[in-house]
């Protein structure tokens, strides 16, 4: 009886499209992300990098990981990824 209630409440409240009609599901969007941590790790890995520094910044209001790094060659690079899309962003 109480799932019933619960249920009842449910389609109340959400309306009847919260059940899949004829198999169809539409479900939400899930939301992409790349870890700080794994950003970092794209860039030593690719690379053959040392990591010297890994923080996530907000730019142009937009979470952005930017990776600081020591190259084979000895020069330092930053890279920048959509900390959203996992997109680089430029180097």
């Amino acid at each position: 009886m109480k799932n019933l209630i619960q249920t009842t409440i449910l389609v109340l409240l959400l309306g009847n499209n919260c059940f899949a009609e004829d198999g169809n599901i539409n479900p939400l969007p899930a939301a992409q992300t790349i870890s700080l941590e794994r950003a970092a790790n794209q860039v030593i890995q690719d690379e053959h990098n040392r990591l010297l520094g890994a923080e996530t910044e907000q730019i142009d209001d937009k979470s952005v990981h930017v990776i600081k790094v020591l190259t084979e060659q000895g020069h330092i690079r930053h890279y920048k990824f959509d900390a959203v899309t996992g997109q680089l962003l430029g180097n």
